[in-house]
């Protein structure tokens, strides 16, 4: 896949939601105008964010599963995504593989070495284990988007659900997706943004049909999702202005040391000059003094004292 150069991208922040039909929009009357997708572009511009891109792309009934129903790996949606390049990729997975085929499979009988395709390659149905194909599938789609346009990665737990609608199971979701989900993006370095136990569990109103959001529960959810990403854009400016901050103190040490440096400089010439000075005055005293002992030596005339003494008879 030919990789965009800069010229030819927005200077707009690119954010990518992608996810199953509560990131598409399905149950509201126009997902082009009520998904939440839509609703976290006019929430981050309300509050300050930076101009964002924000695309849908979102596939009714993925999930994160490679083997299980209808993976979103093997969606248009997914290489569409890829091709977006995002600077921000925002990931709300999970719902559609809370099956309980996919679960209490016996995964925990494997051996670590076992390898859990061949396990029931016999079988016409491959029994899916998703205790551990998850996790795996997860990072391995996290790893892949990095590897394209290395994005800030946002890990959404599911939105509650209130109808099973007769394969989809809540308790799973409580016990295995959700956690597993924080589980990867603690080991992941990534930020989760906590739908399933949020808010939205006190409000099955915003759920008409028990699973997908209406209009406002769209919106509701965008607003979960903006708030992570604004506290998330605050740590990195004050990160940023921190960094800046130890630079200029490591600039302004520098320039102290430059200085002292100079001062030393200026002190040991001041000390020089005034050893040279002591140094001539020596030299001058030394002069005078061996000038003095050249000098003709002092005598005393005694032609007086001679007549005088002859003439009182000395």
């Amino acid at each position: 896949m030919a990789s965009k150069s800069s010229s030819e991208r927005s200077d707009a922040i690119r954010i990518a939601c992608i996810g199953s039909s509560v990131t598409k929009g399905t149950g509201v009357a126009d997902p082009a105008a009520e998904s939440y997708p839509v609703y976290l572009a006019a929430f981050l511009q309300a509050h300050g964010y930076p101009p964002v891109n924000v695309r849908n792309f979102g596939e009714g009934g993925a999930g994160i599963l490679k083997r299980g129903c209808n993976p979103y790996w093997d969606t248009d949606q997914y290489g569409d995504a890829l091709a977006f390049e995002p600077d921000v990729l925002i990931i709300n997975l999970g719902t559609n593989d809370s099956r309980e085929e996919f679960w209490n499979n016996g995964a925990a009988a494997l051996h670590p070495e076992e390898d859990i395709f061949a396990a029931h390659e016999q079988e016409d149905q491959p029994t899916v284990h998703g205790e551990v194909e998850f996790e795996q599938d997860l990072e391995e789609l996290v790893e892949i988007f990095g590897m394209m346009s290395k994005p800030k990665t946002f890990l959404c737990t599911p939105v509650p659900l209130f109808h099973s609608n007769g394969w989809l199971k809540p308790e799973i979701l409580c016990t295995e997706i959700a956690p597993r989900i924080r589980g990867v993006a603690a080991r992941k370095g990534l930020r989760v943004v906590e739908l399933f136990d949020s808010m939205l569990a006190q409000h099955p109103d915003l759920f008409p049909d028990g699973i997908h959001p209406s209009a406002t529960g769209a919106a509701e959810i965008s607003a979960l999702i903006g708030q992570v990403l604004l506290k998330d854009l605050e740590e990195d400016e004050q990160e940023d202005d921190l960094n800046e901050s130890s630079g200029n103190r490591g600039k302004l040490a520098d320039h102290e040391g430059t200085a002292a440096q100079e001062t030393e400089v200026a002190v040991e010439h001041e000390n020089q000059q005034m050893v040279e000075e002591e140094r001539r005055i020596v030299q001058q005293t030394l002069m005078r003094s061996k000038m003095y002992c050249n000098a003709a030596p002092f005598s005393v005339s005694t032609d007086g004292l001679d007549k005088g003494s002859a003439r009182r008879g000395l």
